[in-house]
Protein backbone atom coordinates (compact mmCIF):
# COMPACT_ATOMS: atom_id res chain seq x y z
CA UNK A 1 0.00 0.00 0.00
CA UNK A 2 1.38 3.67 -1.21
CA UNK A 3 0.27 6.82 -0.36
CA UNK A 4 1.04 8.92 -3.22
CA UNK A 5 0.90 13.04 -2.46
CA UNK A 6 0.61 14.97 -5.61
CA UNK A 7 2.87 18.24 -5.67
CA UNK A 8 1.71 22.13 -6.72
CA UNK A 9 4.00 24.56 -8.24
CA UNK A 10 6.11 26.28 -5.33
CA UNK A 11 6.01 30.05 -5.00
CA UNK A 12 9.96 31.16 -5.30
CA UNK A 13 10.34 28.09 -4.12
CA UNK A 14 8.60 28.18 -0.73
CA UNK A 15 5.79 26.00 0.32
CA UNK A 16 2.21 27.17 -0.76
CA UNK A 17 -1.38 26.36 1.24
CA UNK A 18 -2.78 24.70 -1.22
CA UNK A 19 0.03 22.29 -1.09
CA UNK A 20 0.36 21.73 3.12
CA UNK A 21 -3.18 21.23 3.16
CA UNK A 22 -2.26 18.10 1.26
CA UNK A 23 0.43 17.11 3.42
CA UNK A 24 -1.68 18.09 6.20
CA UNK A 25 -4.27 15.95 5.12
CA UNK A 26 -2.09 12.74 4.51
CA UNK A 27 -0.09 13.88 8.48
CA UNK A 28 -4.19 13.79 9.97
CA UNK A 29 -4.93 10.40 8.78
CA UNK A 30 -1.57 8.95 9.75
CA UNK A 31 -2.24 9.91 13.17
CA UNK A 32 -5.69 8.60 13.26
CA UNK A 33 -4.67 5.25 12.46
CA UNK A 34 -6.74 5.55 8.99
CA UNK A 35 -4.30 5.57 6.70
CA UNK A 36 -1.19 3.19 7.27
CA UNK A 37 0.88 2.52 4.22
CA UNK A 38 3.98 1.02 3.88
CA UNK A 39 4.98 3.91 1.43
CA UNK A 40 4.58 7.60 1.74
CA UNK A 41 5.16 9.13 -1.99
CA UNK A 42 6.05 12.71 -2.74
CA UNK A 43 5.59 13.67 -6.53
CA UNK A 44 6.69 16.89 -8.38
CA UNK A 45 9.64 18.26 -10.28
CA UNK A 46 11.33 21.55 -10.09
CA UNK A 47 10.35 24.68 -11.62
CA UNK A 48 10.92 24.40 -15.14
CA UNK A 49 12.23 28.46 -14.85
CA UNK A 50 15.16 27.98 -12.64
CA UNK A 51 13.72 26.59 -9.60
CA UNK A 52 16.21 25.24 -7.22
CA UNK A 53 13.52 22.79 -5.08
CA UNK A 54 11.16 20.66 -6.07
CA UNK A 55 7.61 20.43 -5.04
CA UNK A 56 8.35 16.86 -3.66
CA UNK A 57 11.37 17.61 -1.82
CA UNK A 58 8.86 20.67 -0.50
CA UNK A 59 6.44 18.59 0.78
CA UNK A 60 8.77 15.75 1.73
CA UNK A 61 10.52 18.95 4.47
CA UNK A 62 7.31 19.90 5.58
CA UNK A 63 5.97 16.65 6.02
CA UNK A 64 8.72 15.73 8.48
CA UNK A 65 9.01 18.95 10.28
CA UNK A 66 5.21 18.33 11.25
CA UNK A 67 6.23 15.03 12.34
CA UNK A 68 8.97 16.15 14.77
CA UNK A 69 6.32 18.35 16.06
CA UNK A 70 3.79 16.16 16.89
CA UNK A 71 5.92 13.34 17.58
CA UNK A 72 4.38 11.14 14.56
CA UNK A 73 6.84 7.85 14.17
CA UNK A 74 7.60 7.45 10.57
CA UNK A 75 9.97 4.45 11.26
CA UNK A 76 7.38 2.12 9.74
CA UNK A 77 7.39 4.24 6.73
CA UNK A 78 9.52 4.25 3.31
CA UNK A 79 9.89 6.98 1.21
CA UNK A 80 9.94 7.80 -2.13
CA UNK A 81 10.46 11.15 -3.93
CA UNK A 82 9.29 11.80 -7.55
CA UNK A 83 11.23 14.73 -9.00
CA UNK A 84 11.24 14.51 -12.44
CA UNK A 85 7.85 15.11 -13.89
CA UNK A 86 6.59 18.67 -13.93
CA UNK A 87 2.91 17.39 -14.51
CA UNK A 88 0.70 14.88 -12.76
CA UNK A 89 0.84 12.19 -16.29
CA UNK A 90 4.11 10.74 -15.77
CA UNK A 91 4.20 10.91 -11.83
CA UNK A 92 2.61 7.45 -11.67
CA UNK A 93 4.67 5.21 -14.10
CA UNK A 94 7.72 7.05 -12.15
CA UNK A 95 6.07 6.24 -8.64
CA UNK A 96 5.44 2.51 -9.70
CA UNK A 97 9.12 2.01 -11.25
CA UNK A 98 10.53 3.56 -7.98
CA UNK A 99 8.49 1.63 -5.85
CA UNK A 100 9.22 -1.05 -7.04
CA UNK A 101 12.81 -0.49 -6.66
CA UNK A 102 12.12 0.71 -3.05
CA UNK A 103 10.61 -2.20 -1.57
CA UNK A 104 11.54 -4.70 -4.15
CA UNK A 105 9.52 -6.92 -6.38
CA UNK A 106 6.73 -8.27 -4.24
CA UNK A 107 5.58 -5.03 -3.62
CA UNK A 108 4.00 -4.67 -7.30
CA UNK A 109 2.01 -8.37 -7.16
CA UNK A 110 -1.13 -6.89 -6.25
CA UNK A 111 -0.54 -2.78 -4.88
CA UNK A 112 -2.82 -0.63 -3.61
CA UNK A 113 -2.35 3.35 -4.02
CA UNK A 114 -4.42 6.29 -2.12
CA UNK A 115 -4.20 9.13 -4.06
CA UNK A 116 -3.75 12.09 -2.05
CA UNK A 117 -4.75 15.89 -3.55
CA UNK A 118 -6.95 18.86 -3.75
CA UNK A 119 -10.66 17.67 -4.57
CA UNK A 120 -10.75 19.39 -7.51
CA UNK A 121 -7.67 17.82 -8.91
CA UNK A 122 -8.69 14.09 -7.78
CA UNK A 123 -12.06 15.24 -9.86
CA UNK A 124 -10.13 16.10 -12.80
CA UNK A 125 -8.13 12.95 -13.10
CA UNK A 126 -11.08 10.62 -12.48
CA UNK A 127 -13.09 13.25 -15.15
CA UNK A 128 -9.92 12.21 -17.63
CA UNK A 129 -9.61 8.23 -16.70
CA UNK A 130 -13.78 8.43 -18.07
CA UNK A 131 -14.09 10.54 -20.86
CA UNK A 132 -10.28 10.46 -22.21
CA UNK A 133 -9.00 6.91 -20.77
CA UNK A 134 -5.71 6.84 -23.39
CA UNK A 135 -4.36 9.73 -21.99
CA UNK A 136 -5.11 9.05 -18.43
CA UNK A 137 -3.04 9.08 -15.50
CA UNK A 138 -4.50 6.44 -13.92
CA UNK A 139 -3.39 4.21 -17.09
CA UNK A 140 -0.22 3.55 -15.25
CA UNK A 141 -1.42 2.12 -11.95
CA UNK A 142 -4.29 0.01 -14.58
CA UNK A 143 -1.74 -1.44 -16.18
CA UNK A 144 -0.04 -2.92 -12.84
CA UNK A 145 -3.42 -4.11 -11.76
CA UNK A 146 -3.55 -1.63 -8.99
CA UNK A 147 -6.22 -0.30 -7.32
CA UNK A 148 -6.57 2.90 -6.11
CA UNK A 149 -8.54 5.62 -3.55
CA UNK A 150 -8.74 8.91 -2.86
CA UNK A 151 -7.71 11.25 0.12
CA UNK A 152 -9.08 14.54 -1.01
CA UNK A 153 -8.48 18.27 1.22
CA UNK A 154 -11.12 20.63 0.67
CA UNK A 155 -10.14 23.38 -1.43
CA UNK A 156 -11.78 26.24 1.05
CA UNK A 157 -10.24 29.27 -1.00
CA UNK A 158 -13.91 28.76 -3.07
CA UNK A 159 -16.12 29.77 0.56
CA UNK A 160 -13.72 32.63 1.74
CA UNK A 161 -14.62 35.25 3.66
CA UNK A 162 -12.91 37.66 1.23
CA UNK A 163 -14.98 38.45 -1.65
CA UNK A 164 -11.31 38.18 -3.89
CA UNK A 165 -10.06 34.90 -2.65
CA UNK A 166 -13.71 33.26 -2.94
CA UNK A 167 -13.69 34.58 -6.75
CA UNK A 168 -9.84 33.64 -7.65
CA UNK A 169 -10.69 30.35 -5.99
CA UNK A 170 -13.59 29.84 -8.72
CA UNK A 171 -11.53 30.87 -12.08
CA UNK A 172 -9.32 27.87 -9.92
CA UNK A 173 -11.74 25.58 -10.34
CA UNK A 174 -12.94 26.87 -13.68
CA UNK A 175 -9.35 26.35 -15.08
CA UNK A 176 -9.78 22.63 -13.87
CA UNK A 177 -12.88 22.37 -15.43
CA UNK A 178 -11.39 23.60 -19.11
CA UNK A 179 -8.18 21.14 -18.47
CA UNK A 180 -10.36 18.37 -19.10
CA UNK A 181 -11.68 19.68 -21.72
CA UNK A 182 -8.38 20.20 -22.94
CA UNK A 183 -7.03 16.46 -22.57
CA UNK A 184 -10.09 15.26 -24.34
CA UNK A 185 -8.86 17.80 -27.34
CA UNK A 186 -5.34 16.49 -27.05
CA UNK A 187 -7.04 12.76 -27.53
CA UNK A 188 -8.66 14.05 -30.42
CA UNK A 189 -4.90 15.16 -31.98
CA UNK A 190 -3.09 12.19 -31.06
CA UNK A 191 -5.51 9.15 -30.41
CA UNK A 192 -8.30 9.62 -32.94
CA UNK A 193 -10.88 9.80 -30.71
CA UNK A 194 -14.57 11.78 -30.76
CA UNK A 195 -14.77 14.75 -28.74
CA UNK A 196 -17.35 14.01 -25.43
CA UNK A 197 -20.53 15.55 -25.41
CA UNK A 198 -20.11 16.05 -21.71
CA UNK A 199 -17.10 17.89 -22.20
CA UNK A 200 -18.69 20.47 -25.33
CA UNK A 201 -21.17 20.90 -22.60
CA UNK A 202 -18.37 21.30 -19.71
CA UNK A 203 -17.06 23.91 -22.15
CA UNK A 204 -20.39 25.88 -22.67
CA UNK A 205 -21.06 25.38 -19.03
CA UNK A 206 -17.55 27.36 -18.07
CA UNK A 207 -17.56 29.92 -20.36
CA UNK A 208 -21.07 31.23 -19.15
CA UNK A 209 -19.49 30.79 -15.60
CA UNK A 210 -16.87 33.23 -16.49
CA UNK A 211 -18.80 35.52 -18.60
CA UNK A 212 -20.59 35.88 -15.30
CA UNK A 213 -17.09 36.38 -13.26
CA UNK A 214 -16.52 38.80 -15.92
CA UNK A 215 -19.19 40.73 -15.71
CA UNK A 216 -19.20 40.60 -11.51
CA UNK A 217 -15.87 41.94 -11.74
CA UNK A 218 -16.83 45.15 -13.75
CA UNK A 219 -20.04 45.86 -11.39
CA UNK A 220 -17.21 45.33 -8.56
CA UNK A 221 -15.35 48.12 -9.66
CA UNK A 222 -18.17 50.65 -10.69
CA UNK A 223 -17.64 53.88 -8.55
CA UNK A 224 -21.48 53.72 -8.52
CA UNK A 225 -21.61 50.67 -6.89
CA UNK A 226 -22.73 50.36 -3.31
CA UNK A 227 -19.82 49.06 -0.66
CA UNK A 228 -20.91 45.87 -0.25
CA UNK A 229 -21.28 45.41 -4.00
CA UNK A 230 -17.47 46.17 -4.35
CA UNK A 231 -14.05 44.06 -3.97
CA UNK A 232 -11.84 45.30 -1.84
CA UNK A 233 -8.81 44.54 -4.09
CA UNK A 234 -7.96 46.36 -7.07
CA UNK A 235 -9.34 43.61 -9.54
CA UNK A 236 -8.65 46.04 -12.76
CA UNK A 237 -5.67 43.42 -14.08
CA UNK A 238 -8.07 40.28 -13.66
CA UNK A 239 -10.17 41.97 -15.68
CA UNK A 240 -7.70 41.58 -18.85
CA UNK A 241 -6.87 38.54 -18.19
CA UNK A 242 -10.67 37.33 -18.07
CA UNK A 243 -11.32 39.15 -21.30
CA UNK A 244 -8.74 37.39 -22.95
CA UNK A 245 -9.79 33.96 -21.98
CA UNK A 246 -13.02 34.63 -22.74
CA UNK A 247 -12.03 35.84 -26.12
CA UNK A 248 -10.56 32.24 -26.91
CA UNK A 249 -13.37 30.20 -25.55
CA UNK A 250 -15.38 31.73 -27.82
CA UNK A 251 -13.16 30.42 -30.56
CA UNK A 252 -12.78 27.16 -28.92
CA UNK A 253 -16.25 26.73 -28.70
CA UNK A 254 -16.70 27.48 -32.06
CA UNK A 255 -14.36 24.40 -33.22
CA UNK A 256 -15.14 22.18 -30.81
CA UNK A 257 -18.76 22.05 -31.96
CA UNK A 258 -17.78 21.61 -35.42
CA UNK A 259 -16.03 18.58 -34.25
CA UNK A 260 -18.59 17.24 -32.48
CA UNK A 261 -20.55 18.14 -35.79
CA UNK A 262 -18.36 15.35 -37.76
CA UNK A 263 -16.35 17.76 -39.65
CA UNK A 264 -13.69 16.77 -41.99
CA UNK A 265 -10.94 18.99 -40.69
CA UNK A 266 -11.23 17.95 -37.13
CA UNK A 267 -7.64 17.65 -36.54
CA UNK A 268 -6.64 20.67 -37.59
CA UNK A 269 -9.41 22.45 -36.24
CA UNK A 270 -8.66 20.27 -32.46
CA UNK A 271 -5.01 21.69 -32.90
CA UNK A 272 -6.65 24.96 -33.37
CA UNK A 273 -8.37 24.55 -29.84
CA UNK A 274 -5.97 22.82 -28.14
CA UNK A 275 -3.57 25.97 -28.15
CA UNK A 276 -5.84 28.16 -27.19
CA UNK A 277 -7.32 26.35 -24.99
CA UNK A 278 -3.70 25.18 -23.03
CA UNK A 279 -2.88 29.17 -23.18
CA UNK A 280 -6.40 29.90 -21.56
CA UNK A 281 -6.07 27.40 -18.53
CA UNK A 282 -1.94 28.46 -18.08
CA UNK A 283 -2.81 32.15 -18.12
CA UNK A 284 -5.62 31.69 -15.52
CA UNK A 285 -3.30 29.04 -13.23
CA UNK A 286 -0.67 31.93 -13.28
CA UNK A 287 -2.33 34.92 -12.79
CA UNK A 288 -5.32 34.29 -10.62
CA UNK A 289 -4.24 31.66 -8.47
CA UNK A 290 -4.85 32.79 -4.74
CA UNK A 291 -2.90 30.34 -3.64
CA UNK A 292 0.33 32.12 -1.22
CA UNK A 293 3.04 30.56 0.46
CA UNK A 294 3.03 29.32 4.10
CA UNK A 295 4.18 31.86 6.64
CA UNK A 296 6.05 31.03 10.19
CA UNK A 297 3.09 31.66 12.02
CA UNK A 298 1.39 29.72 9.57
CA UNK A 299 3.45 26.71 10.86
CA UNK A 300 2.22 27.20 14.00
CA UNK A 301 -1.39 27.29 13.50
CA UNK A 302 -0.71 24.04 11.46
CA UNK A 303 1.35 22.24 14.94
CA UNK A 304 -1.37 23.32 16.93
CA UNK A 305 -4.25 22.31 14.66
CA UNK A 306 -2.35 18.55 14.27
CA UNK A 307 -1.61 18.89 18.41
CA UNK A 308 -5.11 19.10 18.33
CA UNK A 309 -6.41 16.14 16.50
CA UNK A 310 -4.59 13.96 18.24
CA UNK A 311 -5.95 14.59 21.30
CA UNK A 312 -9.28 14.02 19.64
CA UNK A 313 -10.53 17.93 20.28
CA UNK A 314 -10.06 19.00 16.94
CA UNK A 315 -12.96 20.90 15.60
CA UNK A 316 -12.78 20.70 11.63
CA UNK A 317 -11.96 23.38 9.43
CA UNK A 318 -12.49 23.84 5.71
CA UNK A 319 -9.74 22.11 3.76
CA UNK A 320 -7.75 21.04 6.70
CA UNK A 321 -8.27 17.56 6.95
CA UNK A 322 -9.96 15.93 4.02
CA UNK A 323 -11.92 12.68 3.91
CA UNK A 324 -11.07 9.28 2.78
CA UNK A 325 -13.55 7.68 0.40
CA UNK A 326 -12.97 3.99 1.34
CA UNK A 327 -14.97 1.02 0.81
CA UNK A 328 -17.53 2.72 2.42
CA UNK A 329 -17.57 5.93 1.26
CA UNK A 330 -16.01 7.79 4.43
CA UNK A 331 -13.78 7.17 6.83
CA UNK A 332 -14.53 3.81 8.57
CA UNK A 333 -16.99 3.05 6.37
CA UNK A 334 -19.82 5.28 8.09
CA UNK A 335 -22.06 8.29 6.83
CA UNK A 336 -20.75 10.17 3.80
CA UNK A 337 -17.71 13.12 5.24
CA UNK A 338 -19.17 16.67 6.38
CA UNK A 339 -17.12 19.52 6.83
CA UNK A 340 -17.79 22.54 8.43
CA UNK A 341 -17.00 26.19 7.64
CA UNK A 342 -14.37 26.91 10.38
CA UNK A 343 -12.44 29.93 10.93
CA UNK A 344 -9.33 29.01 9.35
CA UNK A 345 -6.83 32.05 9.12
CA UNK A 346 -9.35 34.66 8.65
CA UNK A 347 -12.36 32.40 7.22
CA UNK A 348 -15.92 32.95 7.88
CA UNK A 349 -17.32 31.89 11.03
CA UNK A 350 -18.43 28.19 12.33
CA UNK A 351 -21.65 27.69 9.98
CA UNK A 352 -23.96 24.72 8.76
CA UNK A 353 -22.36 21.44 7.99
CA UNK A 354 -22.24 21.29 4.05
CA UNK A 355 -23.50 17.96 2.99
CA UNK A 356 -22.30 16.10 -0.06
CA UNK A 357 -24.21 17.93 -3.13
CA UNK A 358 -24.71 20.95 -1.49
CA UNK A 359 -23.98 24.01 -3.35
CA UNK A 360 -22.63 27.54 -1.77
CA UNK A 361 -25.52 29.96 -0.70
CA UNK A 362 -24.88 33.52 -0.64
CA UNK A 363 -27.00 33.38 2.81
CA UNK A 364 -24.53 31.45 4.34
CA UNK A 365 -21.16 33.17 3.65
CA UNK A 366 -22.48 37.18 3.09
CA UNK A 367 -24.02 39.67 1.36
CA UNK A 368 -23.16 42.04 -1.42
CA UNK A 369 -20.79 40.98 -4.31
CA UNK A 370 -20.06 37.53 -1.86
CA UNK A 371 -23.87 36.58 -2.38
CA UNK A 372 -23.29 37.32 -6.19
CA UNK A 373 -20.61 34.60 -6.29
CA UNK A 374 -21.90 31.95 -4.35
CA UNK A 375 -25.17 31.96 -6.56
CA UNK A 376 -23.72 31.28 -9.07
CA UNK A 377 -24.34 27.37 -9.04
CA UNK A 378 -20.85 26.28 -8.18
CA UNK A 379 -20.64 22.83 -6.70
CA UNK A 380 -19.25 21.46 -3.59
CA UNK A 381 -16.50 18.59 -5.48
CA UNK A 382 -17.01 16.07 -2.83
CA UNK A 383 -20.43 15.23 -4.65
CA UNK A 384 -18.69 14.59 -7.98
CA UNK A 385 -15.89 12.20 -6.46
CA UNK A 386 -16.37 8.83 -6.68
CA UNK A 387 -17.93 7.17 -3.50
CA UNK A 388 -16.06 3.33 -3.52
CA UNK A 389 -13.00 2.14 -4.05
CA UNK A 390 -11.93 1.69 -7.52
CA UNK A 391 -11.76 -1.39 -8.83
CA UNK A 392 -9.98 -2.17 -11.75
CA UNK A 393 -12.46 -2.62 -15.02
CA UNK A 394 -12.54 -5.92 -16.93
CA UNK A 395 -11.39 -6.38 -20.31
CA UNK A 396 -14.06 -7.19 -23.26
Amino acid sequence: HAAVVFGKPLIRDQLSHELARRVITLTKHLQSGQLRPQVICFTGGRNEHGGLVSEAAAAYGFFRSLADQVDLDLSEYKFVLEESSHNAYPNLTNVLVQVHERVGPHALTRPHLTLVSSDYHLFRLQEIHRLTPTLSILNAPERASCTWDYLYTFYNACVSSDPSTAFLGRIVVLANELSIVLENTRGVISKKIAIAEDNVNRLRTTASKLREMTTLVHSGMDATATSDKKFAADMRGYCEVLEGCMFALREVERLLSRIANGDPSATRNAQKAKALLAGVVVRMRREMDPDCIVTPRDLEDFVDELAATARGHHRHHPGAGGAHLGAGGAPGGGKTPRRQRGNNGGGMPAGRPLEVGDEYKGEDVGDGVMEEIDLMGFETHEDRLPQTRHKKRKKS
